[in-house]
């Protein structure tokens, strides 16, 4: 595995048993999005208030190889630190999962947010190859997109609508699928 894997427990280096239980979720996620570059995992222990014994937080941000940024975090909560660490890498791989282009006809383009109303959920994309693109996506998906946000547009494939890939704030990439697109 070439995966490098970042964690940290508390904002400590975790030990070496947490890490022995993180690398062996890692592998299931390839199959969602290929090799991955990094696997960024975070877990905090919090103390429940108003009662007894703590909870575990845990928060997994991979990177596909090739990709130019991190995919969206996926968290869970629990009591049990293993039942935390693998409903978080279950949440991953579900968000992992995203249509791949059919053909080289129909490539992912890039861009930024010009333009977005969040009332009715129009917007407009300035396109890095010189156009421009149109979109309208739901009004709770448009709470997530501002004006400036760097932006990935992924094609239609098969049954699957466009997406849109938004870098929206603190390197968080959100996955945003589209009412509409003229582009």
């Amino acid at each position: 595995m070439s995966c490098k894997i970042i964690a940290s427990c508390d904002g400590e280096p975790c030990r070496a048993e947490t890490l022995d239980r993180i690398a062996g979720h890692v592998p299931a996620l390839e199959p969602a999005c290929g090799p991955l570059a990094v696997c960024r995992v975070v877990v905090e222990m919090r103390h429940k208030h108003h009662g007894f014994g703590r909870e575990v937080s845990v928060s997994v941000t991979i990177r596909p190889e090739g990709s130019p940024s991190f995919m969206p975090s996926s968290n869970a909560v629990h009591d049990s630190m293993e039942t935390a660490l693998g409903n978080a890498f279950a949440a991953a791989l579900a968000s992992a999962r995203r249509p791949v282009p059919a053909s080289d006809e129909a490539p992912t383009r890039s861009g930024h947010i010009v333009h977005f109303e969040n009332m009715g959920g129009a917007g407009v994309l300035k396109m890095d190859d010189g156009g421009k693109v149109d979109f309208a996506v739901t009004t709770e998906e448009g709470t997530r997109l501002h004006i400036g946000d760097k932006a990935w547009l992924m094609p239609a494939v098969a049954d699957h609508r466009p997406q849109l890939l938004v870098c929206a704030g603190r390197g968080q990439v959100v996955s945003v699928q589209l009412a509409a697109c003229n582009g």
